[in-house]
């Protein structure tokens, strides 16, 4: 009973941080931004990961997560990693420096990290 309340407790601690970020962070290079957009995303795959890590709802578990919700944290996710990814090295390569290329990165990686933050914002546990 003790683990879950650690769990919760941390769960929602998490969850405080998490709806704390926001990526309207002031930067002065696409690359930065970039950056501060994975420091927030770790943020937000460490509370998905929480949740995940609670056992499943049914029977008599006090603190539960939802197997449907997971699912969707996890494509989610996903998504905004393979998005922040790309927009790490279009960010890094020379060729783009000082382009709207670099421009359009920064906006897909914070568009994708905004989508995990909010869903991972909205978590409850059961």
């Amino acid at each position: 009973m003790n683990r879950y309340k650690g769990i919760a407790s941390a769960l929602a601690l998490a969850l405080a941080l998490a709806g704390c970020s926001s990526l309207g962070l002031t930067t002065t290079s696409p690359a930065q931004g970039v950056f501060a957009a994975r420091g927030i995303f770790s943020a937000a795959l460490d509370v998905a990961n929480r949740y995940k890590a609670l056992p499943a709802c049914g029977g008599m578990v006090v603190v539960c997560s939802t197997p449907s919700v997971v699912a969707t944290l996890q494509k989610s996710a996903n998504a905004a990693n393979a998005v922040l990814d790309s927009a790490e090295t279009t960010v890094k390569d020379p060729a783009f420096a000082g382009s709207s290329v670099a421009q359009k990165a920064l906006a897909s990686a914070d568009a994708a990290v905004s989508a995990l933050t909010a869903i991972t914002s909205q978590l409850k546990t059961n």
